[in-house]
């Protein structure tokens, strides 16, 4: 498995192992269409509440039927989220370690 995120708080999963669980279009098979519709989609996909830029990896495995996946994001958040060999995902942990002000001291 492989996690990536994009820099408006998109975590995508892929599976690098069985590429047969990753998503693909249904109309893949169609040659006439341009080579989007015949990539390789992720597995699981999520959005991180607020939609900032984030960073992710895998943690450590809270039991044997699901996966752990911590995201940071630039807004000081921090997620925990968890999903299944369906790519069914959750989150189950959130908390914010940074106050965000406008710079002017009151």
């Amino acid at each position: 498995m492989m996690c990536v995120a994009s820099d408006h708080g998109t975590v995508h999963v892929f599976s690098l192992d069985g590429f047969q669980k990753n998503k693909q279009s249904s109309l893949a098979s169609a040659t006439f269409l341009p080579k989007y519709f015949s990539s390789q989609w992720s597995f699981s996909k999520f959005q991180v509440p607020g939609g900032t830029q984030c960073i992710c990896a895998f943690g450590a495995q809270t039991n044997s039927d699901t996966n752990c996946i911590l995201v940071i994001c630039a807004d000081g958040s921090y997620h925990k989220f968890v999903f299944n060999a369906k790519g069914d995902c959750t989150r189950e942990i959130s908390a914010n370690f940074l106050e965000m002000t406008d710079g002017k001291s009151q």
